[in-house]
């Protein structure tokens, strides 16, 4: 108990706190044993996998706490494929299952993968990169990692063109060429050129060369004798494979900590219960469905008819409700599965706001802004007529309690909804209920200035420049952005507007607004000299910084 590690990773995704994280001591007792016995089963059912079980053994996997135990299911295909080479390609089809349905799993074992292969070249460890070139093959081959890093691969290997680096290439060649061959040729042709050099070149020897030359031999034959993938082992639905594009460039963190015992706040949110209900979730709708109506005979056992109009003044079902939206979101395989399993998900009237707060609380609490979140809103908006409404609710709200929002998540709300306005999930009449007037400072403090700014500079870059010009000089907007753009008499107001949009570097959406202004001024004898520095400012093509 004493050698733990609290994950950092599921902390800001989440959204837990510090004080959310400190758990009693009895919590760390209750989850050692839960551990240990998780990391006991995948080991075993990964040892036990053949190609005429995998099917099963995949089933089995999937109703294990897979998120926790991430890290130690890695572990195991990498352990287990370096010590039995010949099951290579039924391990690759383990991975492909659980990688349809859990795709960080997949994601964590490509890094691992990378890292390890990194390490061997440095090495020149040809023990070491036998088994991870296979390994990175079939997964290549079953559509779990992009071809494009077989191919950095064999570059890598080809560049110091070694004895064992060419027998290493060749293996790697031999069982996922066909799958390059396929949806990149132009890849393979580069690679069998640079193969055809070190061949010119006449400096290796000849077990080498009869290595090169048998390449071509099967790539004159189309690879016929080294197919891709035994239809036995086609387990996982294409249409539901994630592919991993991943670099040798890229600065990929292993996550080797994962191995290693430590909490998880899911498992306290809810107990066994939210593993229950997250395995139907991950099996399918259907299961998922059963699951749901299961719990609900359940939860009605004993209650008669004329009883079940008694509603539940403690908020339970709310806090039932948000467990199972989070579940939903997260175990989605992309943006648009989840929104269709969110829409399935029964909801009592004005339940809708719940699904819109979790969005947008999910999206806040990130570290750095997650497009996923808004995507997800996005298709709700556009499906269903009341999240929009919702989501216009929540950014009134969220304007009117900015001061009180940090930094990161002042951040990511105002990118969220940049994004909804910018692909018109949202209708533009909601920025009316900002003020950029420099008369009440309480309207225009540094958070709703910070927030004015982010909100708009994303909307130029989703829209382009002159394509948000064209829309806030809609006629049918113009109301709305009175408190934006003032068009009144105050002078003092629209320069202040006007200054504030050419700081931050969107002075281009300011032009009628400057024409206004001199119009104005010409209108208006008795300028102060304030007004007449501002003006100047605008001649030189000067700015007055936002403070």
């Amino acid at each position: 108990m004493d050698n733990f590690i609290v994950s950092n990773v599921d902390r800001s995704r989440e959204g837990w706190t510090e004080e959310e994280m400190a758990f009693d001591p009895r919590i760390l007792a209750s989850q050692r044993p839960l551990w240990d016995a998780l990391k006991k089963t995948i080991n075993r059912l990964v040892n036990k996998v053949t190609v005429s079980n995998v099917r099963n053994v995949a089933k089995e996997l999937l109703s294990e706490n897979l998120i926790w135990g991430r890290g130690l299911f890695c572990s195991a295909i990498l352990k287990t494929s370096i010590a039995s080479h010949t099951f290579t390609p039924v391990f690759a089809a383990l991975v492909a299952a659980i990688n349809s349905r859990y795709p960080d799993v997949g994601y964590l074992l490509i890094k691992r993968i990378v890292e390890q292969f990194k390490i061997g070249c440095k090495q020149n460890d040809k023990h070491q990169l036998v088994p991870l070139v296979k390994l990175l093959a079939h997964l290549v081959n079953q559509g779990v990692v992009h071809e494009l890093l077989a191919v950095e691969f064999l570059f890598v290997l080809l560049q110091d063109a070694t004895e064992d680096n060419i027998e290493v290439a060749a293996i790697l060649v031999r069982q996922c060429g066909s799958t390059i061959l396929e949806s990149n040729p132009r890849g393979l042709a580069a690679v069998f050129e640079r193969f055809r050099e070190i061949l010119q070149d006449g400096d290796m020897d000849k077990r080498a060369e009869s290595l090169i030359e048998s390449l071509f031999a099967i790539r004159s034959s189309r690879f016929s004798s080294y197919p891709a993938m035994r239809p036995e082992l086609d387990i996982a639905e294409s249409a539901d494979q994630v592919i991993h594009e991943i670099s040798l460039c890229n600065d990929l963190d292993p996550e080797m900590y994962l191995d290693v015992f430590h909490l998880d706040p899911q498992v306290l949110m809810s107990d066994e219960e939210r593993y229950k209900m997250l395995k139907a979730i991950v099996l399918g709708e259907e299961d998922y469905e059963k699951h749901a109506d299961d719990g609900a005979a359940k939860s009605n056992q004993g209650i008669s008819e004329e009883d079940s109009s008694i509603e539940d003044k403690t908020e339970t079902d709310v806090e039932n409700l948000k467990k199972t939206i989070f579940l939903t979101m997260m175990s989605g395989i992309d943006f648009e599965d989840a929104g269709h399993k969110l829409l399935a998900i029964p909801l009592r009237q004005h339940q809708e706001m719940v699904i819109c707060n979790m969005l947008l609380d999910c999206c806040s609490h990130q570290k750095t802004y997650s497009r996923y979140f808004t995507l997800l809103a996005q298709q709700l908006c556009l499906l269903k007529e009341v999240y929009r409404e919702n989501f216009e609710n929540c950014f009134l709200l969220q304007y009117s309690i900015v001061d009180s929002l940090k930094t990161h998540k002042l951040h990511n709300v105002a990118k969220f909804f940049a994004h909804l306005l910018s692909s018109d999930s949202l209708t533009w009449h909601i920025l009316g209920c900002i003020r950029l007037t420099e008369e009440n400072t309480a309207a225009t403090t540094s958070s709703s200035g910070m927030f004015i700014k982010i909100l708009f500079q994303e909307l130029a870059k989703e829209l382009g420049v002159p394509l948000l010009k064209k829309r806030l000089n809609d006629p049918t907007l113009q109301g709305s952005l009175d408190s934006i753009f003032p068009k009144n008499n105050n002078t003092r107001n629209l320069r202040f507007s006007i200054n504030f949009f050419t700081s931050i570097g969107l002075g281009g959406l300011t032009d009628n607004r400057r024409e206004n202004l001199r119009t104005m001024q010409k209108q208006n004898h008795q300028v102060s000299s304030h007004s007449d520095q501002g003006t100047q400012s605008f001649g030189t093509g000067g700015s007055k910084p936002f403070q």
